[in-house]
């Protein structure tokens, strides 16, 4: 089977530019960036898949030996970049897709570069343990403080005592 059609790829957007691959997290599918789809759309080639066991993929393609950890969905990444010969993409990943793109950054340094993680809340920030995987490469956390980000005119979300704190001790590391 086609990793293209076992992965349900799909390539949109413009036809110059620096291409983007948005990688979804797990419980959703790439139908989660509709909103930004359309916004990176204009200048970008866009590159957007489903895991296997998510969204429009082939269930079938699901064994528990490959899946079973997340290795497994690194290897999806990385054999789509390959099928699709990006070396120059900007990887976004959210949620666990940011450790599934620390996975495939290891596993295969020059598949694409940069990569972008995109993590819920500062808890699961991969900021260390990209640094130790890549060296060149950074990630920021979504909701960090550090990030250039846009609520599209909403008010942010209300951070706990915790966060807050959790945030800032690790913006001054």
């Amino acid at each position: 089977m086609s990793i293209l059609r076992r992965n349900n790829v799909r390539v949109t957007g413009a036809t110059t530019g620096r291409p983007v691959v948005l990688v979804h997290g797990f419980g959703c599918d790439q139908n989660m960036w509709r909103l930004v789809e359309p916004l990176l759309a204009e200048d970008h080639p866009l590159v957007l898949f489903d895991y296997v066991g998510a969204g429009r993929s082939d269930l079938s393609a699901w064994q528990e030996d490959r899946y079973s950890s997340l290795d497994g969905y690194a290897r999806d990444l990385v054999e789509v970049l390959e099928e699709l010969d990006l070396r120059d993409a900007v990887v976004v990943g959210h949620s666990v897709s940011s450790m599934t793109g620390v996975l495939a950054a290891a596993a295969a340094p020059s598949a694409s570069a940069p990569w972008s993680w995109c993590a819920p809340r500062p808890a699961t920030s991969t900021r260390t343990v990209t640094a130790a995987a890549s060296p060149p490469r950074t990630s920021r956390n979504c909701s960090s403080p550090w990030s250039r980000t846009t609520s599209a005119g909403r008010r942010p979300w209300p951070r706990s005592s915790w966060e807050t704190r959790t945030v800032r001790s690790s913006a001054r590391s």
